[in-house]
């Protein structure tokens, strides 16, 4: 089971999830946000993306956005939240 956080960008929210995969996360967090009455049909999801990676190279990060025009050439300022990845991190020595 790997640990997610949903950030929520204007509230400052953060709401935590352990799911097996990706995708039940990415589910989740469309569920998390219809019931927040967000319409799921103009919902615009990011793949995760480049500056959401930690040290090792994983993606951690994906944001979501309440229309295609919100998200249009935005970097993730006007995104409702992003979908967070949490993984241990390893020791440095």
């Amino acid at each position: 089971m790997n640990r997610y956080t949903l950030e929520f960008r204007y509230s400052g929210e953060i709401l935590e999830g352990h799911f097996a995969t990706d995708a039940a996360a990415e589910a989740w967090a469309v569920a998390v946000l219809e019931r927040q009455g967000y319409d799921v049909d103009t919902l615009e999801v990011g793949g995760y993306d480049s500056d959401g990676t930690d040290e090792d190279g994983h993606h951690v990060r994906k944001l979501y956005w309440a229309s295609a025009a919100d998200a249009d050439n935005d970097p993730g300022a006007a995104s409702i939240c992003q979908l967070c990845t949490v993984r241990p991190r390893t020791s440095q020595r």
